[in-house]
């Protein structure tokens, strides 16, 4: 892997005879062998693809005027990335503001009725509080605690990664799908989302995405917390 560290090059995407350009969370730009993309084929995967196919189905029936709503909605929010701020097309919104609903349905016994209309709220759902808590009395894992007053039912889906080396500071994934729980939090409560069963002291990093569930689907940004296990005394 090489780095381009001058100004002589700002800006590279993509790849070209066997190599790909891209660029780490310094902006710094980077080199690397083009790899294959690995496809393990799970169960969870499969779940993942069918609801944004299910997803991108859907907004190939919608008007114009309705592609436009999401259009809108979406010149609202802002991404960050290596190389500064960005937007996102409405379709691409659309479909994983749906698709993530349609994908934790998996994990309800009664699943959300999927809606298609842009909201008409401007920016992301935002969560009044979300705090990393100690897990129920007599565990051993983590804990989120997740504050909702914001006048609107909602549903985080959560994963967790496997165990890593305290040193290691952050990451970006893969998480194990078989620990993903779409907990609900209804408006004026606070809800504790946790993980038991693991090994205490050993460092996990924790992914969530939040979703309003009251009229048109608002997505939060994605958050990625860094915990020790703890077993709690009960």
């Amino acid at each position: 892997m090489a780095k381009f560290l001058s100004q002589i090059m700002t800006i590279a995407r993509g790849s070209v005879g066997g190599v790909t350009f891209t660029a780490n969370q310094y902006a710094q730009l980077v080199m690397r062998a083009k790899t294959s993309p690995v496809n393990p084929k799970t169960g969870n995967q499969a779940l993942i693809r069918v609801a944004m196919s299910a997803a991108s189905n859907q907004w190939n029936l919608l008007t114009d005027e309705e592609r436009q709503a999401w259009s809108d909605y979406a010149d609202t929010l802002t991404f960050t990335g290596p190389i500064g701020e960005y937007s996102v097309p409405g379709r691409n919104i659309m479909v994983g503001n749906c698709g993530l609903v349609l994908y934790g349905n998996n994990y309800l016994a009664v699943p959300l009725v999927p809606g298609y209309t842009a909201p008409t709220a401007p920016g992301f759902f935002k969560f009044d509080e979300v705090l990393a808590a100690n897990p129920s009395p007599g565990e051993t894992g983590v804990g989120l605690s997740i504050t909702n007053n914001t006048g609107e039912d909602a549903h985080v889906l959560c994963q967790r990664s496997i165990a890593f080396n305290p040193s290691r500071l952050r990451y970006k994934g893969p998480f194990l799908s078989s620990s993903c729980q779409f907990v609900p939090v209804p408006d004026s409560t606070s809800v504790l989302v946790e993980w038991d069963d693991l090994q205490a002291d050993s460092i996990y990093f924790m992914r969530i995405r939040g979703v309003s569930t009251e009229g048109p689907y608002r997505l939060t940004s994605e958050q990625i917390f860094r915990m020790a296990a703890v077993a709690v005394a009960p």
